[in-house]
């Protein structure tokens, strides 16, 4: 019988095209995968356009089995992808960005890392990413590493990389986070570093050819250092 890994892709108001997008890249990392079955869900995050019932419906006649978490008002990307891993019953899980920013080969060593026992994998980018960020995000990227590294004293100090994975055992510690913005990526890594029964691992993960990322507000980054104190004195 093979492994059941559940991948998880949040969005928020995604391109038109995103089915085909989410389609074309699920098709080849199934073929990567041939092992495993691998079922998919939406975690839609409040969009406003493009994931209505009629895009629903073109993304089920592309894949049958996919199926649409979502709710009304925008939450966050942490809020919204706690939503979906509620809804998902595989032993295993696996979360990105829908537009499938980081090379399939990265996605598979993280479904590799997660057969070969580790309870949570954490995705660490590659020094190519850097150069294919605008400056303020490459600037803010870099401080948040060394803030992990020095203040919050996590060994896997690169915790906003969009690609991480976990088992049964991981997901308990996912579902404790409360930060429904980016920074509950850092608060998952911190709380899971602390909990001596699980196993974590760190694989080198590359960012997919074109991707084009895109820059942070100042009403964003008030917030998510906000978040980054409540980690900090442990107020989550």
């Amino acid at each position: 019988m093979k492994p059941i890994i559940d991948l998880i892709l949040p969005c928020y108001n995604p391109l038109p095209d995103w089915k085909e997008t989410v389609h074309t890249y699920f098709d080849r990392l199934q073929t990567l995968l041939p092992d495993v079955e691998l079922r998919l869900t939406i975690a839609n995050d409040g969009s406003e356009r493009h994931v209505d019932a009629e895009a629903q419906q073109q993304l089920r006649r592309y894949i049958p089995t996919a199926q649409i978490a979502g709710y009304e008002k925008n939450r966050g990307k942490g809020y919204t992808l706690r939503h979906a891993v509620r809804q998902c019953t595989a032993p295993y899980i696996i979360y990105t960005d829908y537009d499938f920013p980081f090379e399939l080969e990265s996605i598979k060593s993280v479904a590799v890392a997660l057969l070969n026992h580790a309870d949570v994998v954490v995705g660490n980018r590659s020094s190519s990413y850097y150069k294919q960020l605008p400056m303020k995000r490459k600037i803010m990227s870099k401080v948040s590493r060394c803030l992990n590294k020095y203040l919050l004293r996590i060994p896997a100090c690169d915790t906003q990389g969009g690609l991480k994975g976990f088992n049964r055992k991981g997901r308990e510690v996912f579902l404790q986070t409360k930060i429904e913005q980016f920074l509950f990526d850092t608060e998952f890594v911190f709380k899971a570093c602390r909990r001596k029964d699980l196993t974590l691992q760190v694989v080198p993960i590359h960012t997919r050819e074109g991707v084009i990322f895109s820059n942070m507000g100042a009403k964003v980054l008030r917030k998510e250092l906000k978040n980054f104190l409540r980690i900090l004195f442990r107020c989550v």
